[in-house]
This record gives structure tokens, C-alpha cells and sequence, in this order.
């Protein structure tokens, strides 16, 4: 497939869309996808790093370097029109286009519609739900984001939504060192290693701000490092500084191993972006600052789940207060690490990836008289029926009783469709609460290990908003365990949940 994925940094914007997008781009590549990056010429963009990355980069002109940090709708850095004229042109070359991924403040359906007829697919990247879109895919990785936040905002009725922390876009890097560094958290009751990122620009100096309060301690026992990037304002000013704290300060700039350093801290001191998922991915500790507006759903949901200590916004913070948020995380680090690293496991770039690959692939329709045989054989094929409540396989005669009898029902009763190809059957049946429903699956032998499942009730999901969705699992049927639970299913008294997206909306 061809990916264009349509995204920008600058010293104002910061570099935390970009990296998200690397994070997918990591992904998609891995199985061979061309990826091109189109980004404004900002300064501060970050288009070595993205070649570094494989990636393909188109620079588009801009007659400034940089745009205000305080108006997200100017972010382009020119009229939209004119943007998209300019990434019109940047695709001339491209023969097809599969997917084009928008990461962009300053992007809304006028820019989206504009676009279509270039690409077969268009999906949106976004945390704000404060603007309209016209999408065919819509991915919002804020922690207990609801679809009904974006109900006001999308043109199409079918736009597919993946929300939630589950799909936090994360480098591979960080599923990697999981469970390494959660078995090394466990073993750590102290702090030594702190870890200050406060986004890769910082403009605020934030960074400096809380290295001068960490040194009103007296005789301090622990190691700082701080993480910038390379085109930091204040980067200097540290610089010049870290000699005089009465503690070991390191300053590193444009990193490569940022799980690592991570995974090898006991506590982060950090701003509450997109790093927020890397650190809820490695189970760190965090004493959680705001830098920006658009931080402060993230901030208000990661407090409330106990996995961060959130002191408030950057430009108001007071030595005080950073300093008795260090001494609650030095006497609570367990409790902070379990939490936060419930979070996120950071394979969410990888479902993303998948679904981009097989979403389009993958259709649900509804079961017809047509389809009694097919899904007969599929109900016969080998360990079909291992797990179910009866594991008998039933005779042609009570099988086709029971489909026509379940076809009178208003009950969802559907066929998964993949590659135009009949591959599984999907069914919710009413239980006696009102509103909640028991899924049942079943994808033909032939078709296992390929992901069709988890697209498939990630489709479902988007299709039945409004209901609680229920899975009895058998207790030994450890694949569908696992699947239910990636899916963000809450375990409970022996099964798992999907709580309707409306649930908590008064």
C-alpha cells in the first residue's frame, strides 16, 4: 500500500505529532508499505529524522518559519486552500494513494473533502474532538475517549472509530522493553533516577523551572537526566547551568533510546503529550505538568485512574508543590506503577497498522437463508465447538431449524466479510438487562492467526454503540481471553464487557 501522511513540528508546535506518526510509520513499513511524509518547511520540522526512519519526506514552502503556539487554526502556516494545493502538487508522482493519515489542529473537513479525490481512504488523527471531519477512519488515543464526543463532528455516519489508550501510537521499542522494565519497577522502593522530559521544545523552560526546585533539597540523592530537542530554545541555558544543582544532571538531545532511559528511571517529571502513553507503557511514575490547553483532557483522565500525580499547568507551578509531589511518589511507587502501566501496553501502533491493512477488507453483513450451509460447515470444522456451551456439533436438520429461527429475530445476526470472501459468523443475542447483549464468534479454521476477529468486533463495536456488549469465555480458551482483552473488554465476575459509548453521557 501507498501511505501519504500529512503532518507537521515546529519550534511552536512541538514534535508530538510527528513522533506519533513515526510510531505508525514504524509499523506500516515493517510490512513493506511505502510511507511519504508531507510537512510544512518550519523550523523545527524534522524531516532528517523521518529519512532516518525509511521514510520518504516532501517539504512544502512557507514564507515563515514558525506559527503562534497559541492559535492551533493558523497551524498551517497558510490558507488551507492554498495547502492543498501544495500537497496536490507534492503527489503528482504517486500513482496510487491507499491511505492518506492526517495529524493536523489546523486540518477540518474542508481540507479532508478537498483531498478525497486524491486517495482511497482517509483517516484523521486527532485528540480534540472540536471540529468538524470527513473520514473513513477516525483515531483518537485519548484515554476514555467516548464516541459520542466526535457526534457532532463528523460529516459520514460511517466513519470507523478507533478510541482509547489501547491505540496509543508507541515505537515497537516500548512493547519490547514492557515487561523487563514492570518486573524491574517491582523490585524498586526508592528514587535515584529521575527522569525530566517536558516535550521536545519546552518553550516555557519548564525544565529549568523544576531543576531549580529539585535543588532546594538538601543533599539530594538521585540523578537527573533531561531530554530536549534539538532545537530547544533554552537547551543553552541548561546547558550552562547543570554544573551548578547539587545533584548529577545529564542533557541529551535528539535521543534514540527514549524507552530505554524509561525503563531504567524510577520516577518521570513530565509534560502531559503524547510521551504520557511511552511512560504509562513502561509503568514509570510520573509527576505530571500541563503545557498546553489541548493536555488537559489527558491530564484530568490519567489523574483520576490514580496513575499520575498531576500538579497543574506549567506556568503556575511552584517549587512547593513540585517538591511535596516528590515526596508523595517516593512513598507510593507501587501504587503509581500499577496503575499507569494499566493504561497502555504499547501495541497500539500495531492494531492501528492492522486495522488500516484489513479494515477496508473486512465487511459485516447480515446472515440470509443463503448462508444456512456455509455457516454449517464452518460450525463442523475442527475444534469449532472445543469451547462453546454444547460442544456437540448438531445435526443439518437442527442447525437449519435454528438459523431460521434466529433470522425471525431483530437480533444483530451477521456474516464477516474478508477480501469478498464469506469467512466467520458474528451474532449478539439480548439478555435480560436491558441494553446489553452476549457476542458470539466464529471464523473459519482456514482463516485463523490472520487479525480478522479483532477487526471484526472493532467494527461491531462501531456498529452497536449504544449497547453493552458481553463475551463468556471458557475459562481454558485462553486466544478469545486474550483477544477480549486487547480489545479494552473489562474482566468481571468470569466474563468480559464493552460498556456502551453512551453509558456515561449525562
Amino acid at each position: 500500500m501507498n501511505i501519504v501522511i500529512r503532518v507537521d513540528s515546529s519550534i511552536s508546535i512541538g514534535s508530538g505529532h510527528v513522533m506519533r506518526c513515526l510510531a505508525l510509520a514504524a509499523e506500516m513499513t515493517l510490512c513493506d508499505h511505502s510511507v511519504v511524509f508531507i510537512c510544512a518547511d518550519f523550523r523545527g520540522h524534522l524531516a532528517t529524522l523521518i529519512k532516518k526512519q525509511g521514510c520518504q519526506v516532501v517539504l512544502l514552502p512557507r514564507k515563515q518559519e514558525d506559527v503562534s503556539a497559541d492559535h492551533m487554526g493558523n497551524w498551517l502556516g497558510c490558507k488551507w486552500e492554498i495547502d492543498v494545493e501544495q500537497c496536490r502538487q507534492a503527489l503528482n508522482d504517486v500513482e496510487k494513494i491507499d491511505w492518506l493519515i492526517v495529524d493536523h489542529y489546523a486540518i477540518d473537513a474542508r481540507w479532508e473533502c478537498a483531498m478525497a479525490p486524491c486517495c482511497e481512504s482517509i483517516l484523521v488523527i486527532d485528540d480534540l474532538a472540536n471540529r468538524p471531519h470527513q473520514c473513513d477512519l477516525l483515531l483518537d488515543q485519548t484515554l476514555n475517549r467516548r464516541a459520542f464526543d466526535y457526534s457532532p463532528w463528523l460529516k459520514n455516519k460511517n466513519t470507523e472509530m478507533l478510541l482509547g489508550s489501547q491505540f496509543s501510537l508507541l515505537r515497537p521499542e516500548f512493547s519490547a522493553q514492557r515487561g523487563r522494565a514492570l518486573a524491574a519497577r517491582s523490585q524498586r522502593c526508592r528514587v535515584s533516577k529521575i527522569l525530566l522530559t517536558m516535550g521536545g521544545m519546552d518553550l516555557d523552560n519548564i525544565s529549568e523551572m523544576v531543576l531549580d526546585a529539585l535543588a532546594l533539597v538538601t543533599e539530594p540523592s538521585w540523578r537527573v537526566t533531561v531530554v530536549l530537542g534539538s532545537g530547544a530554545p533554552h537547551y543553552q541555558s541548561i546547558q550552562e547551568k547543570i554544573t551548578q544543582y547539587n545533584f548529577e544532571v545529564e542533557l541529551l538531545t535528539s535521543i534514540d533510546n527514549m524507552a530505554h532511559l524509561m525503563a531504567e528511571a524510577d520516577l518521570a517529571i513530565g509534560a502531559a503529550g503524547t510521551t504520557s502513553w511511552e511512560r504509562c507503557s513502561l509503568g514509570l511514575p510520573t509527576i505530571l505538568i500541563q503545557t498546553a490547553d489541548n493536555q488537559r483532557l489527558v491530564a484530568k483522565e490519567l489523574s483520576s485512574q490514580g496513575a499520575v500525580i498531576f500538579i497543574g499547568e506549567g506556568k503556575q507551578l511552584k517549587s512547593k508543590i513540585i517538591l511535596e509531589a516528590l515526596a508523595y511518589a517516593e512513598n507510593n511507587l507501587s501504587a503509581l506503577s500499577s496503575a499507569t502501566s494499566s493504561i497502555c501496553d504499547g501495541k497500539g501502533a500495531k492494531r492501528v497498522a492492522n486495522y488500516i491493512y484489513l479494515g477496508k477488507r473486512i465487511i459485516l453483513r447480515a446472515v440470509t437463508e443463503l448462508d444456512v450451509d456455509l455457516i454449517f460447515q464452518w460450525q463442523s470444522e475442527r475444534e469449532a465447538r472445543r469451547y462453546s456451551r454444547n460442544t456437540a456439533t448438531p445435526s443439518y436438520e437442527q442447525h437449519t431449524a435454528w438459523v431460521a429461527k434466529r433470522l425471525s429475530s431483530s437480533d444483530p445476526y451477521l456474516i464477516i466479510v474478508f477480501d469478498d470472501q464469506p469467512v466467520g459468523v458474528l451474532r449478539l443475542d439480548k439478555l435480560v438487562l436491558d441494553n446489553e447483549y452476549e457476542v458470539s464468534i466464529l471464523i473459519s479454521f482456514n482463516y485463523y492467526g490472520q487479525g480478522i476477529g479483532t477487526e471484526a468486533l472493532t467494527k461491531l463495536r462501531r456498529q452497536y454503540p449504544s449497547v453493552t456488549i458481553v463475551a463468556e469465555v471458557h475459562e481454558d480458551n485462553l486466544p478469545s481471553s486474550a483477544l477480549f482483552k486487547k480489545l479494552g473488554y473489562e474482566q468481571l465476575n468470569g466474563k468480559y464487557y464493552s460498556y456502551s459509548d453512551f453509558s456515561n453521557e449525562a
